[in-house]
């Protein structure tokens, strides 16, 4: 069996999760492209039309992943004639943890919480043998389908990234266990927690070293503050020790670039990563960045392998690369390269390797 690892998330989901979530939302009656708009993934719609494949940022997968969840409980609570989870709860609770001595005492608390908040129709239950604690959830839905299965998954990865947080000791896994059938297994359920899932258990659960149950609960309410400026849109574990956010933002913006879209504003980005502009420039300034020297390297990086691979006229890169006119684009490419983009061009197929060099 394979453990996970503290850090252990791909810093992008593969298209075909985002597929897979577009696939059962639309079986509850929900519109794909407004859920995807609303996770700043509007780039990648073009992308599934053509039955083609890529990456999308971890961050803004989350989000996604849990406007669909919500969606998906409520349309399963209202099938079985049940009352949905408020969806502001999960905070409440967060405070109360907070004056748990241990995390056992938090996962007391958050069992009594649950039972309450679902209407004692679900359950949080926590077992310990042989050195492991397992961890069981239960919602209350009884449909063995792939939507309710989702929010099982979702729910079980919201308490392992919040137990690691509680403790400041991320959570290693020696098990996902879901009561549903392997038939409705996805390769794609990795991308919600760093350990493969297995199918056909008796119970939905994740299973544990026994050891974390003793750590000391040390946060405060202010750290709760910041904590949901991402929290529970990125309820992946952090990833911050290998990804900045500039890295991040570098990868929306060339993804924006290459499906054709606008290139997206500080507003839209600082929504994509689940911050507030202040706080979203702030970072880009402690990592020594800035959105507009992130945008501009973007831009010379695609217009440097447009002018050098591609047959695109000058005109049409302009407008690829997000340029208003080709005037603005040619003086922007000779502060970046002291050429041209005519001259770069004929540079390289002139004397290859040496285009990028200034006159």
């Amino acid at each position: 069996m394979t453990k996970s690892r503290p850090n252990a998330f791909p810093r992008a989901v593969p298209l075909r999760a985002v597929q897979l979530l577009l696939d059962v939302l639309q079986d509850v009656g929900e519109d794909p492209e407004e859920a995807l708009a609303r996770a700043g993934l509007s780039y990648v719609q073009p992308i599934i039309d053509a039955a083609g494949d890529a990456d999308v940022p971890r961050v803004a997968f989350a989000r996604f992943a849990r406007n669909c969840v919500i969606a998906i409980h409520v349309h399963a609570c209202r099938s079985e004639g049940v009352r949905p989870l408020p969806v502001d709860y999960l905070k409440l609770l967060c405070t109360a943890l907070l004056s748990s001595p241990d995390l056992k005492t938090a996962i007391a608390t958050a069992s009594a919480y649950e039972h309450i908040m679902f209407e004692h129709r679900g359950q949080l239950r926590l077992t310990v043998a042989d050195g492991i604690a397992t961890l069981a959830i239960d919602l209350g839905n009884r449909k063995r389908a792939i939507g309710t299965m989702l929010v099982e998954l979702y729910a079980l990865a919201t308490y392992h990234r919040l137990f690691g947080w509680l403790t400041h000791d991320e959570m290693v896994l020696e098990d996902v266990l879901l009561n549903f059938p392997s038939a409705i297994a996805q390769p794609v359920f990795g991308a919600m927690l760093p350990i493969e899932p297995r199918f056909d258990q008796p119970m939905n659960a994740i299973r544990f070293s026994a050891r974390y149950l003793d750590l000391p609960v040390n946060r405060t309410y202010d750290e709760l503050n910041d904590l949901f400026e991402t929290f529970p849109f990125d309820f992946l574990p952090p990833d911050y020790e290998h990804r900045t956010l500039t890295e991040g933002v570098r990868d929306a913006i060339m993804a924006a670039l290459d499906s054709g879209d606008s290139l997206p504003d500080m507003t839209r980005l600082a929504n994509l990563f689940a911050l507030s502009v202040p706080t979203f420039r702030r970072r880009l300034a402690q990592e020594g960045s800035s959105l507009n020297t992130i945008r501009d390297t973007c831009r010379r990086e695609r217009a440097e392998h447009l002018l050098l691979r591609t047959g695109l006229t000058i005109k049409q890169i302009t407008f690829r690369i997000g340029f208003a006119d080709t005037p603005s684009f040619r003086r922007a490419f000779r502060n970046w390269t002291g050429l041209s983009p005519q001259a770069y061009r004929d540079g390289a197929q002139r004397y290859p390797g040496k285009a990028t060099a200034r006159c």
